[in-house]
């Protein structure tokens, strides 16, 4: 869960829109992250708590039968904390951010049925959000900035999209606005 997250997280969009095209269930997924990022968002926490709370729960139970109650759960806490963090969020996550179309197409399958079976719960947190949203009044102004759009630029240039050439020309098209008629003439 933890990698999912990262994954369509980190995924480059355009690399998401090619991917989406060759599968079915990638472009289920990617729909339901772009039109309703709070279902996506709620399913992965609640797949990721009710599995790290059966980790620990099942741990606990294995540890104190094993060395006792007061030794086992001492142990328990300790292993399953180890476990939790090393295969649950650190590698996951890793993988995820060094290769989010990979680990994108390979989770699409498990989070189309998560979505699924969590539609009931997905509706109660949106209605709880919503009434969070209407208490203390947020508004999200989703508008990408000019300067957030050339930061996008740059960073597409440094990850090998585009070239400096073509680079300067985006940015010279972006900023062309903030240019006096004067400044254009040769």
């Amino acid at each position: 869960f933890s990698g999912m997250e990262i994954a369509f997280v980190s995924k480059n969009r355009l690399k998401l829109e090619i991917d989406r095209k060759q599968s079915g269930l990638l472009d289920f997924v990617a729909k339901v992250f772009e039109r309703h990022p709070g279902q996506y968002i709620t399913s992965i926490l609640v797949g990721n708590n009710i599995v790290n709370i059966a980790i620990a729960s099942v741990g606990t139970i294995l540890f104190v039968r094993r060395f006792g109650e007061d030794l086992g759960s001492s142990l328990s806490t300790a292993v399953v904390t180890v476990v939790v963090l090393f295969f649950g969020e650190v590698t996951p996550k890793s993988l995820a951010k060094e290769s989010p179309e990979k680990m994108a197409m390979w989770s699409a399958p498990l989070l189309r049925v998560l979505l699924v079976i969590l539609t009931p719960v997905n509706r109660i947190f949106s209605g709880w959000k919503a009434l969070l949203s209407r208490i203390f009044q947020v508004g999200e102004d989703r508008k990408l900035t000019q300067e957030e759009l050339l930061l996008l630029v740059d960073e597409v240039e440094r990850d090998g999209g585009i070239d400096s050439q073509e680079r300067e020309l985006v940015r010279n098209a972006i900023e062309f606005n903030d240019l006096t008629a004067e400044d254009i003439l040769t």
